[in-house]
């Protein structure tokens, strides 16, 4: 898979994270998503998928689930 970049969850923010990893997380990633010219996320953890989804209003895969949001 090529991709143009890899934007990680900031070091800085790990506390945070690790407070509620799945929703700290998933906004983040919705955040940089909806940002993006991106066409879909793909995403292997259904329940942030799930908040990608509902917070950038654009299509998520879950390919462990088989599952397109």
């Amino acid at each position: 898979i090529e991709y143009e970049d890899l934007i990680m969850f900031p070091t800085e923010k790990e506390k945070q994270r690790d407070a509620n990893h799945v929703q700290e997380v998933g906004i983040y990633k919705a955040d940089v998503y909806k940002k993006s010219n991106a066409q879909f996320f793909m995403e292997s953890e259904k329940s942030e998928g799930a908040i990608i989804k509902e917070l950038s209003n654009k299509r998520v895969i879950l390919p462990n689930d088989g599952v397109v949001l």
